[in-house]
């Protein structure tokens, strides 16, 4: 066997076995919980790929999606929404000038959590939800957990098929897996199914396997956040449950690149 191939297979068969290895991407065992998945339902969302995909492929994120794993024809747009409170800037794709950069349309959602600052990423949107500007140079609008962000698709990358392409970053090239497993996307709990798959002891998710956010009375207001270059006036809130959202109709860094 091949050197390279030996490597490969050997990275497999660690992220198949749910080996985390959190601590070799900077995890530190103090991570804050405080994810939800960012989309209202998890019936037939399925993860398509996890931190690595293919052969030696790294992939610094998740692509979620609403349909049959490896078939995209099945692949259909969802609501996107924010996995935590916080202050958003967003981008088509086109922009000279705005506070993220990436492909196609996507968003980017600033956390402050526990004194830290966090960055959630939400890409290859088919569509921006109204209440958010796009290409501003600043984070200034604030959004909530559970507010429509956009919906999946497949902008910027028309060689795929609709998915959502989900990050959390801590910094521009500070790449997180909010699963703290760092593996292949056979190693996750998966969002329709999860059976047995267990997150790593550095997660982000409030609970795991993660759920979707249910709007509850006692919701802490997001910390305090001024403005930056770095999240966007009062964003409407569309704090949803899920079985509002499926009744939906489907008619946005300065940060590295994403798949």
């Amino acid at each position: 066997m091949k050197r390279p191939l030996l490597l490969a297979s050997i990275i497999a068969t660690i992220s198949l076995t749910l080996v985390p290895v959190g601590a070799t991407f900077g995890g530190s065992g103090s991570n804050p919980r405080f994810l939800t998945l960012p989309f209202p339902q998890t019936e037939d969302m399925r993860i398509q790929d996890g931190w690595w995909r293919g052969d030696m492929d790294l992939h610094r994120g998740l692509d979620y999606i609403r349909g049959r794993v490896d078939r995209p024809a099945t692949w259909q747009s969802f609501p996107v929404i924010a996995a935590a409170s916080g202050k958003v800037c967003a981008g088509s794709g086109s922009e000279d000038r705005t506070c993220i950069q990436g492909v196609g349309k996507h968003v980017m959602i600033r956390h402050r959590k526990d004194g830290r600052t966090y960055y959630t990423y939400y890409g290859h949107l088919r569509k921006i939800a109204p209440e958010i500007p796009v290409g501003t140079d600043a984070y200034e609008t604030k959004v909530k957990r559970g507010q429509i962000i956009g919906w999946a698709g497949k902008t910027g990358n028309p060689g795929t098929a609709t998915h959502l392409h989900f990050e959390i970053l801590t910094g521009p090239g500070q790449w997180l897996d909010p699963y703290d497993i760092y593996g292949y996307a056979a190693a996750y709990p998966a969002p329709a199914d999860p059976r047995d798959r267990a997150c790593g002891p550095d997660h982000f998710w409030r609970e795991c396997p993660p759920a979707p956010y249910v709007p509850v009375e006692d919701e802490p207001p997001p910390e305090g956040d001024g403005p930056s270059r770095v999240g966007v006036g009062d964003a409407s809130t569309l704090a949803i449950r899920a079985d509002a959202a499926l009744r939906l109709t489907m008619g946005r860094r300065r940060t590295p690149r994403r798949a």
